[in-house]
């Protein structure tokens, strides 16, 4: 573990240590792929291919009286989580400490966690690095791979059940099951998560139990009333999808403007409802 106390340089160390693992685990995947070597254990043993671990020691007996819902703790204490793209949520993880570091006596540190990334989540954007032919159970057999067992909902859904000597969650979803929300949204929408956009979060549940128009309209009427952008014109088509032919393709396209700057270019979205 690694101690600084900065917000920025915390989030730099564990941007680094998360490009080094998935460096890791590429070159593993890479000589498997090409020669059939299989990753050392002892290499896995010594967490070449974990996420990163925040860890947060609050030592503070007197809890600051807070109005606000985030950036707070509940008891004094070791609170941890593991970390997954870190560039991408940079700027909610250095708002976060810093209100921690302002209003708690926290010491931060960081390093490996014993929680081992995936290897599904790591082959987007991997140059030279191809599966064709590879057999996903092989792989399974010999790299880190998406196990549901491992990923939960405990925490969100007030069924987690505090094990004294166990850290304290640091926040209510792990890498685990951050990179898995990830793969989805990649995965029904067509777009790398670095590109989705922030105003709207769409939920595969309540759309499931939507009509497409019913669902779009919806959706309109929650963007109106919180005030996020401002639509001159909202276009709903439905398309029966190719590859589900029984199930409709929701395209929804709209030109908005936001901070009083209009988008000449329509902003288009397909969803599978």
């Amino acid at each position: 573990m690694t101690d600084t106390q900065n917000p920025l340089a915390i989030v730099d160390q564990l941007q680094d240590l998360y490009e080094r693992s998935v460096r890791a685990l590429r070159t593993s995947l890479s000589d498997y792929l090409t020669t059939g070597q299989r990753p050392d254990p002892a290499l896995r043993a010594s967490g070449a291919f974990t996420y990163p671990e925040l860890r947060l020691i609050h030592g503070g007996e007197v809890q600051p009286r807070l109005h606000r819902a985030f950036a707070r703790l509940s008891a004094p204490g070791v609170y941890a989580a593991t970390i997954t793209k870190p560039a991408l949520f940079r700027d909610y993880l250095v708002e976060q400490l810093t209100l921690l570091q302002q209003d708690f006596d926290v010491t931060l540190e960081v390093g490996l966690s014993q929680q081992e990334i995936p290897y599904p989540y790591v082959l987007d954007g991997a140059e030279g690095l191809s599966l064709d032919g590879a057999v996903s159970a092989d792989l399974g057999r010999w790299f880190p791979t998406t196990d549901l067992s491992h990923i939960g909902d405990e925490l969100a859904d007030g069924l987690w059940i505090m094990d004294p000597e166990e850290d304290r969650p640091l926040a209510l979803f792990d890498g685990l099951r951050v990179d898995f929300s990830l793969a989805r949204l990649r995965h029904y929408t067509g777009t790398p998560p670095e590109h989705v956009q922030r105003y709207v979060l769409f939920s595969q549940r309540k759309a499931a139990a939507l009509s497409p128009s019913l669902f779009c309209g919806v959706t309109l009427q929650a963007i109106v009333l919180k005030k996020t952008p401002t639509f001159s014109h909202f276009l709903i088509s439905n398309k029966t999808s190719r590859s589900l032919p029984n199930r409709p393709s929701l395209t929804c396209e709209c030109h908005f403007e936001h901070a009083g700057v209009a988008r000449s270019r329509p902003a288009s979205t397909s969803f599978i409802a």
